[in-house]
């Protein structure tokens, strides 16, 4: 026969109505302070929800209202959709008013009287008879059967209810027993002459479910269990098992009924998770020594041929990391299969994953790795890691994961210098600025600025403060300096050149500038400025001159604050700018190199804008076909005195350019491209006058087109 075990307080569904030849047990009852009303507030109405009760997922402190919480068993809730979208109900398997298991109890005998106090009431017992022998030790009844609940004593007729006006039956769960006597929850008053009991387990479990007879009794060793002992199951009617058509396991035919034969279910399918299989079906979770796995590796369905957890403890128990950290897509988010993988994708905040590397161990077959998230996987098993956070730490500015040799799996350490040097003595610009070696020098050591990485600074405590794609710079509390402690206030910046102490009570102390940048390595430039061809126009060309400690590193990028309330970045730093009004301003620009190296400071320069006036008398128009995006331009032949023009440049807005030659004729031009354009017209007579008009002189030269 079937044995299934599982939780006792289970969802409410119905109102717990006295029933003839049944047990009305606790805790749905009036034992346990729970009234019909409590559930069906309305008569015609819809019944409560179990949830409201079952709420309690801290293990503790369990009440009329605070249940423990388990969830439904669903697809939702499995979190795979393989077999449908199905879902069961708390009702489709749990009667929420009478014991089903009344007529076969684990044990039962005679109590001669009961005392009460303190929370408990304890039974002096008389006689004991045990039918199940999986129960025969009386000192185990007070063990939990499952999160929730133990063993339930029953007592039927014993209490009196005044509100009936009769005896009822009451249920309680064991705290204590002995051969002579069973302690349970609960004070009792008011008792019948009743003297009989039954010990029960799951309460509420009904006899039959879709239809079907089910088996329940027995340990919590008796899940489910096949009497034939081969794989076919002669009486298939376990719990589970009377509603599987389609698991891989325990079918409801009889077939497939070898998998763990005899054990408990739900030390894997958990009701919590609405029996969805948990981490601990294949290994410890995570994988170390533990109770149900005594050395944490995969055991279910075999063995892998693995020879140790290796660091899982460091990562997951003392630095608290996810197992998706290094199980990208895979272990334990994806519905549990039997595809034999053990999935490696390292997945850590801000860094690059390409490149990053596992090396284990040969498996057993059918067992193989398999890479997500950009990680490649070998077994030449030297179990190691390319990852950033066993790294030198410069992809954060290269976003190239350099080649480093990483801690092993199994003997690794997480000093200062396990993944870098100490202190870190990379070039200069290779990545990025470094002052490691003038600070340690000076008597500074690492915890002094990465206080939350080390705070003695040769160990990384905790690890996972360091691995995290980041440049931690955390100043200690103090700093010393001539025998004393100062207090130390840093803020630093990062960005890809080396970054900036904005502020630094440590380098004040010592004369220094505050900010700085880390490394000391400025550019140093020179601007051009000159008046452009249109009116207004600036031309400013900056020019470096000198890198400091860096190598030149093209190409130059500027950013420019015209002083008109516009702003811009140019590549090149070869920038024009037309501003609105005649007048003078302000010029406020940087430079910065590919290494992201700038000037010490921002520098502002005064310019002056002008106007150009064209030649008085002469005309330039332009007229523009929306719809079409035509665009006549008319030209003059010769200026106000009578000069001859010989040649015309038409600058058209959009890359274009079109150059007329005598004689001077009105010129077509057609854009493609809906949207607002300037044109710019530049005239040379034959004295080698030039005149240029805009839409500042000229506003029919600023043209809209639509949909040519």
């Amino acid at each position: 026969m079937k044995k299934f075990i599982a939780n006792s307080l289970l969802v409410l569904g119905i109102a717990a109505v006295p029933q003839i030849g049944s047990a009305n047990t606790a805790p749905h009852w009036t034992t346990n302070s729970i009234d019909c009303i409590d559930c069906h507030a309305n008569h015609m109405g819809p019944k409560t929800a179990c949830e409201f009760c079952h709420n309690n997922d801290t293990g503790a402190n369990y009440a009329k209202t605070s249940a423990p919480r388990v969830a439904t068993h669903s697809a939702a809730v499995i979190g795979s959709s393989q077999y449908g979208n199905w879902a069961r109900q708390c009702v489709d398997c749990h009667d929420p008013h009478v014991s089903a298991q009344c007529g076969t109890p684990l044990a039962s005998g005679t109590f001669t009287g009961y005392s009460a106090g303190g929370g408990t009431s304890t039974f002096t017992l008389n006689t004991v008879t045990v039918h199940d022998a999986d129960w025969r030790d009386i000192t185990s009844w007070s063990s939990k059967t499952g999160p929730g609940r133990g063993l339930i004593l029953l007592v039927e007729g014993l209490l009196w209810d005044n509100e009936q006006n009769k005896y009822v039956d009451f249920s309680a769960e064991i705290v204590a027993a002995t051969a002579g006597a069973i302690t349970v929850q609960g004070e009792i008053t008011q008792i019948s002459t009743i003297r009989n009991f039954k010990i029960l387990y799951g309460q509420y479990v009904k006899s039959a479910i879709d239809g079907k007879a089910v088996s329940f009794a027995g340990s919590p060793a008796g899940l489910a269990d096949n009497e034939s002992g081969a794989a076919t199951d002669p009486t298939p009617n376990g719990v589970c098992q009377v509603c599987h058509t389609q698991t891989r396991h325990w079918r409801s035919d009889g077939t497939l009924a070898d998998h763990f034969n005899g054990e408990n279910c739900i030390s894997c399918h958990e009701h919590e998770l609405g029996f969805r299989p948990s981490c601990n079906a294949c290994h410890g979770y995570p994988p170390v020594i533990n109770d149900i796995v005594p050395d944490g590796l995969v055991w279910n369905p075999e063995r892998t041929g693995a020879t140790s957890a290796g660091a899982h403890a460091t990562h997951v128990v003392d630095n608290g990391m996810a197992c998706t950290t290094c199980h990208a897509g895979g272990m334990p988010v994806s519905p549990i299969v039997d595809d034999y993988r053990l999935q490696l994708g390292f997945d850590i905040a801000g860094q690059n994953t390409t490149g990053n590397r596992y090396d284990g161990q040969s498996l057993r077959p059918a067992y193989s790795y398999q890479g997500t998230n950009n990680t490649s996987v070998t077994t030449g098993g030297s179990m190691t890691c390319i990852v950033y956070c066993h790294s030198d730490g410069t992809s954060i500015a290269t976003g190239v994961l350099a080649t480093q040799p990483s801690p092993s799996w199994t003997n690794g350490n997480t000093d200062c210098d396990s993944c870098h040097s100490y202190p870190p003595s990379y070039a200069q610009d290779q990545p990025k600025s470094n002052s490691h070696q003038r600070h340690i020098m000076a008597g500074f050591s690492c915890n002094t600025c990465h206080n939350t990485t080390t705070t003695d600074g040769t160990s990384i405590e905790p690890a996972g403060n360091h691995g995290n794609g980041r440049y931690d710079v955390i100043g200690a509390p103090t700093f010393r300096a001539n025998n004393q402690d100062h207090v130390l206030n840093l803020v630093y910046e990062f960005d890809t050149g080396g970054g900036t102490c904005s502020t630094n009570s440590c380098h004040a102390f010592f004369g220094f500038n505050t900010p700085i940048r880390w490394g000391n390595t400025y550019l140093h430039a020179s601007p051009s400025i000159t008046a452009g061809d249109e009116s207004n126009e600036i031309n400013f060309q900056v020019n470096v001159t000198d890198c400091g400690a860096a190598v030149c590193s093209t190409p130059f990028t500027c950013s420019f604050d015209w002083g008109d309330s516009t702003s811009e970045e140019r590549v090149n730093c070869n920038a024009s700018h037309i501003y609105p009004a005649e007048g003078a301003y302000n010029v406020t620009w940087n430079v910065w190199d590919a290494n992201n190296h700038s000037m010490e400071v921002d520098k502002t320069n005064p310019v002056t804008a002008k106007e150009i006036a064209g030649p008085d008398g002469a005309t330039v128009g332009a007229s523009v076909d929306p719809a079409t995006g035509l665009v006549t331009v008319t030209l003059p032949e010769t200026t106000t005195s009578g000069v001859p023009v010989a040649k015309i440049y038409v600058y058209w807005g959009d890359r274009k350019t079109t150059i007329v030659n005598r004689p001077i004729q009105p010129v077509d031009h057609h854009y493609t491209i809906s949207g607002a354009y300037r044109i710019k017209v530049v005239v040379y007579d034959i004295n080698y006058g030039k005149y240029t008009y805009t839409y500042l002189e000229e506003p029919s030269l600023e043209v809209t087109v639509v949909n040519p």
